[in-house]
């Protein structure tokens, strides 16, 4: 060869050292410019796993083709490649639809998830965008392998199907209604963080009901059925007090009866006369009407004091744990002619007696049941 036709002979890149990691890792020496079938060839020279065996080669996550060269995938000295070994027979996955049906694919370990998506979508005509899927409690993102899920041959996954958008409408009290775009699959309290985003409800004092059935938190609308331009109720839940010697609270809403609100006092104080009566205001609540009825809201305090229905004079005295003993006084009586009152009746001295109501304590003998603000029908209590 001449000198002229030497200078344009294409000098050879250098070797370069790669890694194989298939069970262990395995150095090879190649050349920048070999192509991927190249590689797999020159690993089988000296590790032959058999010709049923099919090689397929990864780098930063990216399957490699075999018409491509090692520099085409930016792959230089002391890079490592992921060897993948599969049979040439098919495996199979099951794929469970939340239908309930069930789709055999033949996958290899090394596909990504986004290869499975494509394949259903070429097999059932799913969209990818509206395929989702779970294996082992995990969502499993498009750009992982089967293998990096530990995903083998015969596992199932399952496939929620999220289908296009739905408008749904909730109705809030006080009149007000407001759509929302949501998917089948969100939860009724995704649909609370919406509510509570756009109205300020908080999510822990709404109720979500459907056609009158109440909706729990961690199911989706899809199972209950919940369609485009359905209807959905917020039953606000707000707190209010109940004096009744002490003070405690009730988680309510507004649509709440009277006589619902006597029953669960009944259940927190264990009993309830038939004379105690719940008041509001100074007035008494009959028990079919609704705390909406009597504007009752959040805060406020119902008082349930017991009548005597033969003399409107009476009010009643707790002096052990229940034993009540019935009183009756003038409205201008004293605290001090009160305890002359129990100490006739109980035989409790009156030095002993520590006079209570609604929490406040009666320390002051010459004050009037009036000035304590004590209505017939009260119940006051004994601390001996």
């Amino acid at each position: 060869m001449d000198a002229y036709s030497s200078e344009f002979v294409e000098e050879e890149p250098p070797e370069i050292n790669i890694f194989l990691r298939v069970i262990k890792t395995i150095p090879l020496r190649v050349k920048s410019t070999d192509k991927i079938s190249d590689v797999k060839a020159r690993f089988n020279e000296s590790h032959s796993f058999g010709s049923e065996c099919l090689q397929k080669l990864f780098y930063a996550n990216n399957y490699l083709e075999d018409d491509k060269a090692l520099s085409d995938h930016g792959i230089t000295e002391n890079s490592t490649l992921n060897m993948y070994l599969t049979t040439k027979s098919p495996d199979q996955i099951f794929i469970k639809t939340s239908e309930g049906k069930t789709i055999t694919l033949e996958a290899k370990t090394w596909e990504t998830i986004h290869t499975i998506k494509a394949k259903i979508l070429e097999k059932e005509g799913i969209p990818l965008e509206q395929q989702v899927f779970f294996y082992d409690g995990r969502l499993l993102e498009d750009g992982h392998s089967l293998n990096f899920y530990g995903i083998k041959e015969q596992s199932t996954l399952h496939m929620v199907i999220h289908k296009h958008g739905i408008q749904i409408s909730v109705s809030i009290p006080y009149g007000e209604t407001i759509r929302l775009d949501v998917k089948k699959w969100y939860t009724v309290h995704d649909v609370k963080m919406l509510v509570e985003s756009k109205v300020g409800t908080q999510k822990g004092y709404q109720r979500l009901t459907y056609d009158g059935q109440n909706l729990d938190d961690w199911m989706t609308l899809a199972e209950y059925k919940i369609r485009d331009y359905s209807v959905l109720k917020v039953v606000d839940m707000f707190e209010i007090f109940i004096a009744c010697g002490n003070i405690f609270t009730l988680e309510v809403e507004g649509s709440d009866t009277i006589g619902s609100i006597r029953e669960r006092i009944r259940s927190k104080l264990g009993a309830l006369s038939e004379h105690q009566r719940i008041f509001f205001a100074g007035k008494s609540l009959h028990y079919q009407k609704t705390l909406e009825d009597y504007g009752i809201q959040k805060g406020s305090t119902l008082e349930v004091l017991t009548c005597a229905p033969s003399n409107p004079n009476y009010i009643f005295v707790d002096v052990c744990k229940g034993q009540n003993i019935s009183l009756d006084v003038k409205m201008e009586s004293t605290i001090g002619e009160l305890k002359a009152m129990i100490q006739e009746r109980t035989k409790i001295p009156r030095k002993k007696q520590r006079l209570s109501y609604l929490l406040q304590d009666l320390d002051r003998d010459d004050c009037t049941l009036n000035d304590y603000c004590i209505n017939v029908g009260a119940t006051l209590f004994v601390d001996k």
